[in-house]
């Protein structure tokens, strides 16, 4: 959603890097925030719609695959030192987008998803009108460092960095994403003002924008004032003293159209002048962009580490995916242990850092050393670590009362997971994060 056409202008101007890059350059070793992490805002209602517009999810397995593909999502950034902060579509959200009238009423499988964000220790909270309005505030605020998300909007409500997804390695879980940085895009022209001016000429979700006029011509437009100075007046103009600077500013838009008297634009465009109506722009519209409803919050609303609940996990992932204790156990190891290894490291330099922990973190300590004896296939920012699953662990699976499938899974169970040997893992964790941790000393 958003203008369309929009991204692959902003391509030019971003940053390809991974996610556990972005995690360790902008979070981890900066440390914004104090707790030694990527403060990430999430579009979770993009997430859901697309989960279930997907037809690989509706073939697969239906409404499963649907709550299967969120949970993969979501245990790629569990296993990232990035502490996510899910943002729901509020009520008061515009009444039309596209001519469509939008439906307030719960997605199906939303409230399940909240379930499973709570059970891993994510936070999620419900917007006061637009989901990616609310994440642009945040992010102004710097309450996050970035929003992610595929709706465009973002920038254009003022997000000061938005990262977008562009490929995920289904073998490594590795995360590509193109990184947009709002002040790398000023420096292109393309600053909050000027993404609202192409809106409004090129169309949006508010507005069909001006008949004829691309996303190229609209770009173009962004070399002259037009943009700023329309964005200074909505601001500090009185209604009346308004309403005469946009009949100016509309008569000087239609001459650059139609005569392009500096050459600013490539080439005249005397069909898109004709064509802008006498009520073009409407301030109701451009309000819409520049003051959408959005929640109150203060700089105290920090984030912070939320410890998972591994027994109401169990029992969320049997229910819904009838998986019992082996399959729950089994999937712990794709997405679950490196991430509860990670927060066993984070943890001991928070320590070290003078930071009071008083809860956040699972209590399972799981690291047993390093296991370097060959090369991370993945890249040189992650490092082979051996894991011990201990038996309190495998106890907390048992007590949630996950069912069972057959005594002869109980027998299995018992031989895999109970063994005089407990069971290993290898797992990749991030190479900065151990080597920074006591337990590299």
């Amino acid at each position: 959603m958003g203008v369309p056409g929009l991204w692959p202008i902003l391509d030019k101007h971003a940053e390809s890097t991974t996610l556990l890059e972005a995690a360790l350059s902008l979070g981890f070793t900066p440390n914004a925030g104090g707790q030694r992490a990527l403060r990430l805002g999430v579009d979770a209602s993009i997430w859901l719609r697309q989960a279930l517009a997907s037809k690989y999810n509706v073939y697969r397995g239906g409404s499963k695959e649907v709550l299967r593909s969120l949970y993969r999502h979501c245990g790629r950034l569990f296993q990232l030192p990035i502490i996510p902060l899910f943002i729901f579509d509020g009520p008061d959200r515009a009444p039309m987008k596209r001519d469509r009238a939008v439906k307030t009423q719960l997605l199906p499988h939303e409230l399940a998803f909240r379930q499973l964000l709570e059970h891993l220790g994510f936070r999620w909270k419900m917007a006061a009108g637009e989901a990616e309005a609310e994440l642009a505030a945040l992010s102004r605020a710097g309450l996050i460092d970035a929003v992610l998300s595929t709706d465009v909007d973002c920038l254009v409500f003022g997000a000061t960095r938005v990262f977008r997804i562009t490929d995920i390695d289904y073998r490594t879980s590795r995360v590509r994403i193109s990184s947009y940085s709002a002040s790398t895009l000023e420096e292109n022209n393309l600053s909050r003002a000027n993404l609202t001016l192409i809106a409004l000429m090129s169309g949006g979700d508010y507005h069909h924008g001006i008949t004829n006029c691309g996303i190229s011509t609209a770009v173009e437009l962004t070399r002259t004032n037009l943009g700023p100075r329309l964005i200074d007046a909505m601001r500090n103009l009185r209604p009346k003293e308004l309403s005469e600077f946009l009949i100016q500013w509309r008569r000087q838009l239609c001459t650059l159209l139609r005569d392009n008297p500096n050459h600013v634009l490539s080439q005249r465009h005397p069909a898109i002048a004709a064509a802008i109506p006498t009520n073009f722009p409407n301030p109701k519209i451009i309000h819409l962009y520049l003051n959408p409803k959005i929640s109150p919050f203060s700089s105290s609303d920090s984030l912070e580490w939320n410890a998972p609940s591994i027994p109401q996990l169990s029992v969320f992932l049997d229910q819904h995916f009838q998986w019992g204790w082996p399959g729950v156990l089994e999937d712990f190891r794709t997405h679950i242990f490196a991430g509860l290894a990670l927060r066993e490291l984070l943890r001991d330099i928070l320590v070290d850092d003078g930071e009071v922990i008083e809860s956040g973190f699972a209590p399972y300590s799981l690291i047993t050393r390093r296991n370097e004896k060959r090369r991370c296939p993945r890249s040189e920012l992650e490092m082979r670590v051996l894991l011990t699953i201990r038996a309190d662990l495998v106890d907390v699976v048992e007590s949630s009362r996950v069912k069972l499938l057959s005594l002869s899974a109980v027998e299995r169970f018992n031989r895999s997971w109970r063994g005089e040997n407990p069971q290993t893992h290898i797992a990749w964790l991030p190479r900065a994060v151990f080597e920074a941790s006591p337990m590299n000393e």
